[in-house]
Parts: C-alpha cells; structure tokens; sequence
C-alpha cells in the first residue's frame, strides 16, 4: 500500500465507533482496491474516475465475488472515498452514483421446539455438566429472544433481570437495549 492513499489515517479517523468486524472488513475492502488500483497504474484517490470503478465492478464480478460481497466493497469504498473528500485527498467521491442492490437474504431457518429440546437433550437432575448447562441456558436465550450470537457471547450473568424477564444487550453501534427473555430462558 502506498503511503498517498492514507489508509492508516482512514482506518484512525473514518472508522471509529465501528464494531471491529465491521473495521475488518472495509480495512480489508479498501486495501483490496488500493491492490488493484496500483496494480492498474493508479497511485492515488485523485487517479480514479467513474470508469475506473466500472473497470473494477467488472474485475470483482469476474472473480466470482456473491453480489453481497460486491456489495460490502462497494459501500466500503464509498466510505474511504467520503472520507478522502473530506481530507482534502479526492476532489470527488467517484462511488457516489454507483447503485448496487441490497441482496437478497435467506431467511434463517427457525427450529422447532421439538427440534431445540433435542438440541439441548438435558441431563436429568440438576448437578448436569456446566458446559451443558452453559450451553442450553444460550440456546434457550438465542430462541426465545432473538437475539445475534454476537449479542449473547457477549453476555455476563449481570446483564439478566430475572424478575423482569428481560437482559440488556449490547448491539451494534454499541448500543444497548433491553430485550424480553422468556420463562425457559430464565430459568436455564
């Protein structure tokens, strides 16, 4: 990576306040296209053009990128490209009329309760296994509220109000909320 594309400074000024996934991948994204575009005799954000960005769509598409990882490059650039614009180190942002569709999301499949009861397959009696015991309590939590993985690893035994049914979440953008938890959970 050349040093005129600026990407620690990016990294430091654009990208705080993103959870570190979210930091990774437009890192990763931009660091992808600084690659391609020295490889392209582009040395700087002010070299490229709208048909540079077409070249490069055509380029991702050929490389057999899902059109939802097209899609994260694209507002991943988009991003650095705000911010260069800002710093004064892009005159224009070259990503601003670059349409990409949302993609099409799977609907994640729910399981039954039957289907979670074997999942869990409790031990009779209460002196279970801890990590068994560990395990039905997240399965149980993920089920009945709904929440992201990432959500409930997150979680400490204090985050639980157990006499109003309820845990606080630390989401994305770190934002907290409160999330209804169900009897079961509760109780796992």
């Amino acid at each position: 990576m050349t040093v005129r594309w600026h990407l620690e400074r990016y990294d430091a000024q654009a990208l705080q306040g993103y959870s570190d996934n979210t930091r990774r991948a437009y890192r990763s994204d931009v660091a992808g296209f600084v690659a391609w575009a020295g490889a392209h005799g582009l040395a700087a954000p002010t070299d490229v053009a709208k048909p540079e960005v077409r070249a490069w769509l055509f380029w991702l598409m050929h490389q057999e990128f899902s059109e939802a990882s097209i899609t994260r490059k694209v507002i991943g650039c988009r991003r650095y490209w705000k911010w260069a614009t800002r710093v004064g180190l892009a005159v224009r942002n070259p990503l601003t009329s670059t349409h990409r569709t949302k993609p099409s999301r799977a609907l994640p499949i729910i399981p039954t309760p039957g289907e979670l009861g074997a999942m869990i397959d409790l031990p009779a009696g209460a002196g279970g296994d801890p990590w068994q015991l560990q395990a039905t309590a997240l399965l149980e939590l993920l089920y009945g509220s709904g929440l992201r993985v990432s959500e409930a690893v997150g979680l400490d035994l204090e985050d639980l109000d157990a006499r109003r049914h309820r845990v606080r979440v630390l989401g994305k953008g770190s934002r907290e909320r409160f999330v209804p938890v169900s009897e079961p959970s509760v109780l796992a």
